[in-house]
């Protein structure tokens, strides 16, 4: 919305996977002993949980030997006659036990892991081989560039994302919003083809270093004081 005569300096939210070296180990990320796909953050229908959870269901009818990983909790934590109340009225979900129930319905208990918020998010990224953002806010999330420190490509549903963010077929692969086949398809290319997973995860490493890093960030912002400065002195 700014103006395009309008001199802008863009710098990203920075990232340190260095903040997280002394974390200990989380008991519930077991060994990755199948290929190992995740989506990460607040427990809501607007990331795509539900899509997430359907496209793990297409996999497995499909005969396809992934683990599906859901770490995040309910974005609102209620309890006791406040949630029932709100429950009543269509505010408030408890996504997790939704969640929970398609998983027993659909007896997928063996292919898709529910776990909290974890302290250490270091410990989930090196645990897996792809993230999955099926938002349906057709935005690059936070969990994408964290997992790209990690060397993980992201399966995003987006259009026309921006370069400085994501690549299509470069750092990872872009889908419809609100497409279960599609995500699953999109895994599905992953699971078959694992040089891409390596091709596109070192693509998105580099393409975080270069935007997201919280070192190069950090000077980038005094630069721009620096330069601010220099004209008012001057």
């Amino acid at each position: 919305s700014l103006p395009e005569s309008m001199r802008v300096n863009v710098v990203h939210n920075g990232f340190s996977i260095d903040s997280f070296n002394e974390v200990a180990n989380n008991p519930e990320i077991k060994e990755k002993q199948r290929f190992r796909v995740a989506i990460v953050g607040g427990l809501l229908e607007l990331k795509g949980i539900f899509d997430f959870l359907e496209s793990a269901k297409i996999s497995v009818m499909k005969g396809l030997d992934i683990e599906f990983m859901i770490v995040g909790e309910n974005a609102r934590q209620l309890k006791g006659i406040k949630a029932f109340i709100l429950k009543k009225m269509g505010f408030y979900r408890d996504v997790r036990k939704e969640c929970e129930y398609f998983i027993q319905e659909n007896s997928l208990q063996k292919n898709i892991s529910m776990l909290r918020f974890v302290e250490d998010v270091s410990k989930v990224y090196r645990s897996i081989d792809v993230l999955c953002f099926p938002s349906h806010l057709n935005a690059t999330g936070r969990p994408v560039f964290e997992a790209a420190f990690f060397h993980v490509p992201s399966i995003v549903a987006i259009e026309n994302s921006l370069p400085d963010t994501f690549k299509p077929h470069e750092t990872g692969l872009a889908i419809p919003q609100k497409n279960p086949q599609a995500l699953a398809d999109a895994i599905e290319y992953f699971y078959r083809n694992p040089k891409e997973i390596e091709r596109m995860g070192r693509n998105a490493y580099e393409l975080a270093i270069k935007n997201f890093d919280s070192q190069r960030n950090a000077e980038k912002v005094l630069d721009i004081y620096r330069d601010v400065l220099s004209k008012c002195v001057s």
